[in-house]
């Protein structure tokens, strides 16, 4: 009946909030007060810090140097904390990078994997060492 399947959906929904949007928050709090810096180098753009609403400007327009190559990288590696508005410009650039039929590779921090997997980014990664 109709409200069994109202129950079901009310509970796959928590589930969501609870998997997938717990680990955004998570990732959104900036561990340390590293300031933002962003460096571009041919089709490597390399980005440190908090990657959040505050830089949300400066990300783009850093994005927007970049001359999109068929094999673009985004190194993350040195980046303290993501929201929404730091994955929105990930996503911009994915977008962009895909209509000119690249590929994007992401380097990401070891403490913001979750994020990536809760964000859908996963098959961008770049393959990890295991130490």
């Amino acid at each position: 009946s109709l409200w069994k399947r109202y129950w079901t959906d009310g509970w796959a929904l928590l589930s969501l909030i609870r998997g997938r949007l717990g680990k955004l928050k998570k990732a959104s709090a900036a561990q340390n007060n590293v300031p933002f810096a962003a460096s571009v180098q041919d089709s490597k753009i390399m980005l440190a810090g908090p990657l959040t609403h505050e830089n949300q400007n400066q990300i783009r327009d850093t994005f927007r140097t970049v001359e999109l190559g068929t094999n673009t990288q985004l190194d993350l590696s040195e980046a303290n904390a993501i929201d929404a508005a730091g994955l929105g410009q990930i996503r911009m650039l994915q977008h962009a990078i895909h209509r000119q039929n690249g590929s994007l590779v992401i380097t990401l921090a070891p403490h913001l994997n979750e994020l990536a997997v809760a964000a859908g980014l996963k098959p961008l990664l770049a393959s990890q060492p295991h130490t």
